[in-house]
């Protein structure tokens, strides 16, 4: 009876080691990206912006592939200012525009439709899905250029964020090498 148990249990951890992560390996730098937005014509508007490509998320029930992105905004100024959500927008590096953002949390979540005054931050995650009919290997992956707009009274000023895929150094002689086998073996 305990040989079964084991075996069950033994059988339940390589199942859950099994599992495939909710995002792809990519990682994306600079992470944290961080910008200034502001207007010449409108004193006191100042915003930091702080951007991070979380990762591509691998599809799961409900949804398909999609980009995942965190966006943290600070006034630093003495004009409010908005995030124009119908202003987001997610690029790859040959240039193929993804899905509509859809805002998926709010920190804190009553700042997802006013605008931060002086000292007030906010933090949104966007998500971005994969064009319709398209797959990773579809597309150019390796960079990604985030745009969003800022409304500060009756003007608007619009950044972009640009990120690029950190290469992992596979075959480089820093790299920790793990072999696993029966035989012989050579390094220099």
């Amino acid at each position: 009876m305990t040989t079964i148990r084991a075996s069950s249990a033994a059988f339940l951890l390589l199942l859950g080691a099994c599992a495939s992560p909710r995002f792809y390996d990519d990682r994306y730098l600079p992470a944290p990206l961080e910008a200034e937005v502001g207007s010449e014509a409108v004193a006191g508007s100042q915003v930091r912006a702080l951007v991070t490509v979380i990762g591509i998320e691998r599809a799961a029930e409900g949804h398909g592939v999609r980009a995942v992105v965190r966006i943290r905004l600070e006034n630093l100024g003495g004009v409010p200012a908005k995030l124009e959500r119908e202003s987001l927008s997610l690029v790859s590096a040959d240039l193929v525009v993804f899905g509509p953002a859809e805002v998926v949390s709010v920190d804190p979540a009553e700042m997802a439709e006013a605008a931060l005054t002086l000292g007030q931050a906010a933090t949104f995650d966007l998500v971005f899905p994969l064009p319709a009919g398209r797959t990773t290997s579809q597309i150019d992956l390796s960079g990604l250029n985030l745009r969003f707009t800022l409304r500060f009274g009756d003007r608007a000023m619009t950044t972009g964020a640009t990120f690029r895929r950190m290469e992992w150094g596979y075959w480089d002689p820093g790299y920790p090498q793990v072999s696993w086998g029966v035989g012989m073996c050579w390094s220099n």
